[in-house]
């Protein structure tokens, strides 16, 4: 572990590796001193801030667009899991980032490359626009959709791909309800996202939203009544 930076001085901006061991032992500045700013050395952005009576996680894009407390413990339970207090401030500092991106790009309506900014909630409906897409097919993409994604409608697919662990966090809670649900709508983001980029040439083309999910695969038809190897005859 790399040896603990704690001097009195009133701005440390040198990398340093964070850990909870090393937040939890920062003192705080004594009456009359500077409050301390530690800029996180993995995340463009996101910085630590020490002030007379508590330690504050800051997310800045230019000006101050939310300041998160974060409870100094060396570990808190959430969802049955032991999280890490730097971790989880990272994971909200980057949803946070992607979101400030997504909302400066919906007020410009235009990208860098000159195109208007496309949200998840058009890229789906020219995708289930598709000529190609049966209805039944049609039908069970909606629902998934609808009970998964929908609530990122507003969100640019380009904040997106630009913050993977969204995807990835939503896939994580999207298994509480089943891992062949979680696949399937993480599936669906990836497909509406590679449509839409074939049209837009401000999206990358090589990487998309879910390129950090964990996927959990399909299973084998093991022991099924009908295998795997008959279905189509069986359709017959």
């Amino acid at each position: 572990m790399a040896a603990i930076v704690d001097s009195e001085s009133s701005n440390e901006r040198r990398a340093q590796l964070w850990t909870d061991d090393w937040v939890s032992a920062l003192k705080h500045p004594k009456a009359g001193k500077s409050q301390r700013v530690f800029n996180d050395p993995t995340l463009s952005g996101h910085r630590l801030i020490i002030k007379r009576n508590k330690k504050v996680f800051e997310v800045r894009r230019t000006f101050v667009i939310r300041v998160a407390d974060a409870v100094l413990e060396r570990a808190r339970k959430e969802r049955g899991e032991i999280v890490s207090v730097v971790e989880e401030a990272r994971r909200r500092a980057v949803a946070l980032l992607a979101n400030v991106e997504s909302v400066t790009a919906s007020t410009s309506h235009v990208t860098p490359s000159g195109t208007v900014a496309v949200t998840l909630g058009r890229a789906w409906a020219s995708y289930q626009a598709r000529m190609d897409l049966r209805p039944w097919t049609r039908k069970l993409y909606t629902g998934v959709y609808r009970r998964h994604l929908e609530q990122w409608a507003e969100l640019t697919l380009r904040s997106l791909v630009m913050a993977p662990i969204m995807a990835h966090d939503k896939h994580k809670e999207i298994t509480h309800h089943g891992p062949s649900a979680a696949d399937h709508a993480m599936k669906l983001l990836r497909a509406i996202y590679h449509h839409a980029a074939r049209f837009d040439v401000g999206l990358p083309r090589d990487r998309n939203p879910c390129g950090a999910v964990e996927w959990h695969r399909d299973r084998k038809r093991e022991g099924r009544v009908v295998p795997a190897n008959m279905m189509s005859h069986w359709k017959r």
